[in-house]
């Protein structure tokens, strides 16, 4: 049976801000940071896809492959954090897996908190030095993959129902 779906459009109380994100980053040291630099962030899993041949489809069908774990960012050039860690490396070399914790949760919103954890960051590439005499500000891009996620906590709402 099909249902009238009647007026169903999101509500502005079901928007999440994005300013209101925090995103911390555990290190194998022990050592915990508010990674308050960050501009964006975005981390996503991408999956290889093989084309499977089927019998009287010419199209054939898809057949999912192993994950890619990628991050992406943009964060203030502000502090050393990461370039301690990559000068650590170019000494020791010895590779950095840290874990991120990255939470939205908006009070004006009534979806509530989300908690993603990221496993095994390992960094792509650091800017070691910069400068700009023409830039109100430096920023520097962040790039990384990781091992696994775990999610904490969800979004109570949606934005969209069972019918």
């Amino acid at each position: 049976m099909i249902m009238a779906l009647g007026n169903d459009f999101i509500v502005t109380e079901n928007l999440v801000a994005g300013t209101q994100a925090r995103i911390y980053a555990t290190f194998p040291d022990g050592k915990r940071f508010s990674m308050g630099n960050f501009v964006d962030f975005e981390a996503s899993q991408d999956f290889s896809k093989s084309k499977a041949p089927i019998l009287g489809n010419p199209g054939g069908g898809n057949r999912k492959g192993a994950p890619t774990n990628k991050v992406k960012g943009k964060m203030y050039y502000n502090n050393s954090l990461f370039r301690e860690y990559a000068l650590k490396f170019q000494r020791e070399h010895k590779d950095l897996y840290f874990d991120m914790l990255i939470v939205n949760e908006d009070a004006t919103s009534t979806v509530g908190r989300q908690e993603v954890t990221l496993k095994g960051v390992n960094m792509d590439s650091i800017v070691v030095a910069k400068f700009d005499a023409a830039a109100d500000y430096l920023d520097e891009d962040f790039s990384a993959t990781f091992e696994s996620w775990d999610m904490g906590s969800t979004f109570n709402v949606t934005g969209v129902r069972e019918i």
